[in-house]
């Protein structure tokens, strides 16, 4: 029986064998960082990235499935969420993944000319508890073969502590 890790790897390997050069990044940016995000609501982030050959490139958004919630913040019943800063329309609460997740309508393919930018996403950071949240996207293509990009968001509340002044 081949482990699921073992079988990560080996398609990982399959990938990084097609890339033509490792000397070369298509990643503009190191990693995704989304800001604090209310437990119940969402952020979006875009990943961009470049060509920086001269033949066309065609890259491909995969994220991956594990990730690493860690760093929580007590219990999540000792406030109360409020509804007024809620970022999520109903139709996306039912069709959201807490963590970080990829919509249907989302671009995850494109091909970028020479030299040229372009966007794909978003991805959608949802989290359900207060924690930290680590992930990662991987972007395939045919220059290097695979690269990943972390992602991290936290998971937060909305508080407002009003003081009384002596």
């Amino acid at each position: 029986v081949t482990e699921t890790a073992d079988v990560d790897e080996l398609v990982n390997g399959n990938w990084m064998s097609q890339g033509t050069t490792d000397a070369m990044s298509v990643l503009v940016d190191d990693e995704v960082l989304f800001p604090m995000v209310q437990v119940g609501s969402y952020v979006s982030r875009w990943i961009t990235v470049k060509n920086p050959s001269h033949h066309p490139v065609t890259v491909k958004l995969i994220l991956n499935s594990e990730e690493i919630i860690d760093d929580c913040r007590g219990p999540d019943d000792i406030f109360p969420n409020f509804s007024s800063g809620n970022l999520v329309i109903d139709e996306v609460i039912s069709a959201a993944k807490y963590g970080f997740s990829v919509p249907g309508s989302a671009v995850t393919e494109a091909y970028v000319h020479p030299y040229d930018y372009a966007t794909l996403g978003p991805i959608h950071f949802y989290p359900s508890k207060r924690c930290g949240w680590n992930g990662s996207a991987l972007i395939r293509n045919n220059l290097t073969g695979v690269e990943s990009i972390p992602l991290r968001g936290i998971g937060g509340l909305s508080s407002l502590a009003l003081l009384e002044s002596l």
